[in-house]
């Protein structure tokens, strides 16, 4: 009888036991998840400098930059050189009048790495400016068949930076690059990663 009554009381207080361990383990698991999310494979920070390579653009208002940089974070250190060029039109929706916008593309390297770059140089006011867009790696049009995975990598870049020496943004036909500044502040953030080869088996 003694028995019988232990094991009415002893069961369901094991069971209540089993079922808190079981839901504080798992709400556990749950919170990690919310509050530790998967970091980007690519995040590099550091500092460089956006220079022009003339002070006048050339004949069809193209107009050459150059972007430096040492970066560090994930997945290593790198140096960053692209070539930008930009046309001396702003935007339509940069009116002149106020610090304009500029579409602006490049190529050059990040590490090991052959990298494009598509986005605007864009003045806050007439004595800082921001370069921001996309920056990837795609496969050689002459490599798409090859025999193993190719390493890609696509990211945001940000730079934030100084006009120096400040003053008024200039006319069309002067490069809107800005001279000798230096110590900018320069982002990337994104994924780099293997695809698989692209070309069927034989």
């Amino acid at each position: 009888m003694k028995d019988g009554t232990y094991r009415r009381r002893f069961y369901p207080a094991f069971a209540a036991l089993i079922v808190a361990a079981l839901s504080l383990c798992y709400g556990s698991i749950a919170q990690s998840r919310t509050h530790f999310p998967t970091r980007p494979s690519l995040e590099l920070e550091g500092k460089g400098a956006l220079v022009p390579i003339s002070s006048t653009c050339d004949a069809n208002g193209t107009c050459l930059g150059m972007l430096t940089a040492a970066l560090t974070g994930e997945p290593s250190a790198a140096s960053l050189s692209l070539e930008v060029s930009l046309n001396d039109t702003p935007t339509p929706d940069s009116p002149f009048a106020s610090p304009p916008c500029y579409i602006t593309n490049g190529s050059g390297t990040l590490g090991t790495f052959e990298v494009n770059f598509e986005g605007k140089l864009c003045f806050v006011d007439f004595f800082q400016y921001t370069l921001s867009g996309t920056l990837s790696r795609s496969i050689p049009s002459d490599k798409v068949c090859q025999t193993a995975p190719a390493m890609v990598l696509a990211g945001d870049l940000t730079v934030f930076g100084a006009n120096s020496p400040s003053g008024p943004v200039p006319p069309p036909g002067f490069n809107p690059i800005p001279s000798g500044a230096s110590g900018a502040i320069i982002n990337i953030i994104g994924s780099v990663g293997q695809i698989p080869d692209p070309c069927p088996s034989p």
